[in-house]
């Protein structure tokens, strides 16, 4: 589920599993990070896999607006206020 920490944000595959002892999710070797831009200028890292890392395909306009949705979507589900205007960049 992408904006889910646990899956990646652009192809949604799995880089962080439960751990076997307790439910805290443990990032796998697959999990890093990437820094986007808001529109507002506001930055939020979020969890990628190294493939879509390497390849930047969190850079795509696709991507960006994929991953813009998801983040509105967890926000409803929460009844998080936010501004439809701001986007990732």
């Amino acid at each position: 589920m992408k904006a889910e920490f646990g899956f990646c944000s652009v192809c949604e595959k799995v880089i962080a599993k439960k751990c076997s002892g307790c439910d805290a999710k443990v990032k796998t070797e697959d999990y890093t990070e990437v820094e986007m831009v808001w529109t507002n200028g506001a930055k939020m890292k979020i969890g990628i896999c190294v493939d879509c890392a390497k390849s930047h395909a969190w850079t795509t306009p696709e991507a960006k607006a994929g991953i813009t949705q998801a983040h509105w979507d967890i926000w409803d589900k929460q009844g998080g206020r936010y501004d439809k205007e701001v986007v990732l960049v």
